[in-house]
Parts: structure tokens; C-alpha cells; sequence
């Protein structure tokens, strides 16, 4: 099933990217390069989903929106930080930065580690800090 970028069809969205973008940016990854285009669907919308999973502020563009964004920041649509064009492009770098570093751990064998009395086990998808940083001026921390 084909994506729905959530900034043409709000009402149904489910991802911040498309296969063509992250095709683009991720040119030099030959996991990228051999998954197929389900995977590659499902990785975007893993992604994205993710993003959704933040507390911001602001309001939905429209509450029936399916995703978190685009949102209405009462700032006017043309604003370098929260108009329409700077949400597009900080989603698409929040799923861009997660595909690339989840790309990365594939195959390298690491699943827990131990520091100390602490033990963490990586389960999935991962979301970096990179990916974190792109959406910084939409948290509602």
C-alpha cells in the first residue's frame, strides 16, 4: 500500500516522506538499496509514527487530521520556523535521521550492553537524538 504524505492529505497521512526522498538521501546505503518498496513503506511510516509520539504545542492544522502535523502555530504559514514549509522540511529530516541511524545498527550486532548496574536491550526501531533535535522548536516540554 502506497504512502500518503500527511501535508497533501491530512485526513488520511501516515508519513512525513516519501520513498523518493529517502531514496535521494540515502543513496550511499546498500541496505536501503536492496529493501524492497514495502519495507522502505514501512520503515517511513515507523518513522513517522514516532514523530507523532511527541507532546507539541500548537494545535492540528484540522482535528481530523491522522497525524500530529501540519499544525497551527498562529504564526503566519510563511514563518522559517513554524510555517507549513519549515514543518515539511523538519519532519522530513526527523524521518530522514531516523531511517539513517536505524540503517546503521542493522548487522552490527549489538542488541543490550551494560554500564554499571544498568542493563538496556535495544527492541526495534530506535529514535537518535539527531532526529530528536529536528523537531525541538515544536515540543510542548
Amino acid at each position: 500500500m502506497a504512502l500518503v504524505y500527511a501535508f497533501d492529505t491530512p485526513a488520511t497521512g501516515d508519513s512525513y516522506c516519501s520513498i523518493a526522498d529517502a531514496d535521494k538521501a540515502l543513496i550511499w546505503s546498500e541496505k536501503w538499496k536492496i529493501m524492497t518498496e514495502s519495507e522502505k513503506e514501512a520503515w517511513i511510516k515507523a518513522a513517522s509514527a514516532q514523530a507523532d509520539r511527541r507532546p507539541f504545542f500548537g494545535d492540528k492544522s484540522d482535528s481530523g487530521n491522522a497525524m500530529e502535523f501540519p499544525r497551527n502555530f498562529g504564526t503566519p504559514d510563511t514563518d522559517r520556523v513554524f510555517g507549513i514549509d519549515a514543518q515539511k522540511r523538519k519532519l522530513k529530516n526527523y524521518v530522514l535521521a531516523f531511517l539513517e541511524y536505524n540503517l546503521n545498527r542493522i548487522g552490527i550486532g549489538v542488541t543490550s550492553y551494560t554500564i554499571g548496574d544498568e542493563s538496556i536491550r535495544h527492541e526495534g526501531l530506535t529514535e537518535p537524538n539527531q532526529a530528536r533535535m529536528a523537531l525541538w522548536d515544536y515540543w510542548n516540554a
